[in-house]
Formats: structure tokens, sequence, C-alpha cells
């Protein structure tokens, strides 16, 4: 369900690629990025149908992808900004 909620916003906004460093961004962007608290800043909860559930399948997801050390390592820097919050 949040794959095609997914597909359709980027098809709304024209966008045929998207780079894993751009669905990190989506997921949980870097606090200097916004003035909010992490979870309330994450684009992919803006994306209409998504939620709180199709956010946490994204982000579980993301979680056990093993994508090479520079993407396991900033994922894992950026997890603990969710968990504070």
């Amino acid at each position: 369900m949040t794959r095609a909620y997914l597909k359709k916003h980027f098809a709304e906004q024209h966008t045929t690629e998207l780079s894993l460093q751009g669905l990190i961004e989506m997921a949980i962007p870097l606090p200097e990025q916004a003035d909010k608290a992490a979870f309330c800043r994450c684009p992919l909860l803006k994306v209409y149908g998504v939620g709180k559930k199709g956010f946490w399948s994204v982000v579980n997801q993301l979680t056990e992808l093993d994508l090479g050390d520079s993407f396991n390592r900033e994922w894992k820097q950026r997890l603990p900004m969710l968990r504070a919050e």
C-alpha cells in the first residue's frame, strides 16, 4: 500500500528517479535541515496515504537492508534521532 502511494506521489512530482540518499532524507532528515523534532519533520510523513504505519514500514525495511558500509553508517547515525523523540 505504501509503495503505491509513494509511486503516485513521485509521478505527481514528475520524479523519475530517487537516489538512496534522497530516500534517507525523506525518512529521517538531519537536524540542521529543519527546526522541528525529528519525527515531525520527516517528509515521508507528508506524502498522502503513507501515514505512521507506512513510515515505519519504510524505516524498518531500510534498517534491514545491507547496502554497504557508507549507507549502514549513515543510517545508524540517523536512527537514534527517531528514538530520542
